[in-house]
């Protein structure tokens, strides 16, 4: 179980496994680390000698159910959802049940929110956010 924490000047918003908050994390995947290694190469030695190596960007994977009282507040938390990783700088938070917790500069995200008849009728829809985060 997880909970993420969005932070920045957009506003803080939580998303528990479950609760009232309004937000509930669906699923978590913090990415894959890629580096960018660059090699020294002879025509005349085998091998080659690591001359330089960075850490790509990762991309944080989340889908979080956002749900309302009514239609117009499902959205609006959704706006807020999407103000709160729009921002140009914030963080990310995952703490983790049983302790420990990892924290992540992150960029604005995208994300895509999809309105179908049997959401709006439920009162929840998923959002689901690619968010770019600093190694």
């Amino acid at each position: 179980m997880i909970t993420l924490t969005f932070a920045g000047a957009n506003g803080t918003i939580t998303a528990q496994p479950q609760g009232t908050s309004g937000y509930v994390v669906l699923s978590f995947a913090p990415g894959v680390t890629a580096r960018d290694n660059t090699y020294a190469q002879s025509r005349w030695v085998d091998g080659a000698y690591l001359t330089s190596s960075r850490t790509e960007l990762l991309a944080l994977s989340t889908t979080i159910r956002v749900h309302g009282t009514t239609v117009a507040d499902m959205i609006n938390k959704v706006a807020a959802l999407g103000s709160a990783v729009d921002a140009f700088g914030y963080t990310v938070t995952a703490a983790y049940n049983g302790g420990g917790s990892t924290v992540y500069t992150a960029m604005p995200a995208s994300y895509a929110v999809e309105y179908d008849p049997t959401s709006l009728r439920n009162l929840q829809v998923p959002v689901a956010l690619t968010i770019p985060v600093q190694p």
